[in-house]
């Protein structure tokens, strides 16, 4: 990846700390001493190992906005933050899944269940 230029940087805010992230379905990678940059519309760019590719405070300087968070976890991700009213029967469970089968097992079996009144009132 090209090193971006000042113009770019002065556009851009950064978070450092120990960063936990999801390489990828299953897999999750711990960067101890990382650097989370995102764009001005929240966007992550780039994520960067510090003790691999040390920084200087001239370089870090040159970004819009760098929050220093050394010590504490910065978990970076899609997070379903939010619960539709016939879901909460269901709360906490198939986080497993990808959203689909989420849906396919557990929401639209459910959300069915409430047609029956006597169900609606007791969920």
């Amino acid at each position: 990846m090209q090193a971006p230029t000042a113009l770019e940087m002065k556009m851009k805010s950064a978070l450092i700390g120990s960063i936990v992230h999801s390489v990828s379905f299953g897999e999750v990678e711990i960067i101890n001493n990382g650097m989370i940059v995102y764009s001005n519309t929240g966007k992550i760019e780039q994520l960067l190992d510090l003790d691999k590719t040390p920084l200087d405070k001239t370089t870090l300087a040159q970004y819009k906005s760098v929050k220093d968070y050394t010590g504490k976890l910065i978990m970076p991700g899609f997070v379903d933050a939010h619960c539709h009213a016939p879901q909460y029967v269901f709360s906490g469970t198939g986080m497993d899944l990808p959203l689909l089968a989420w849906l396919e097992k557990y929401t639209f079996p459910c959300e069915a269940r409430f047609a029956d009144e006597q169900f609606a009132r007791v969920a």
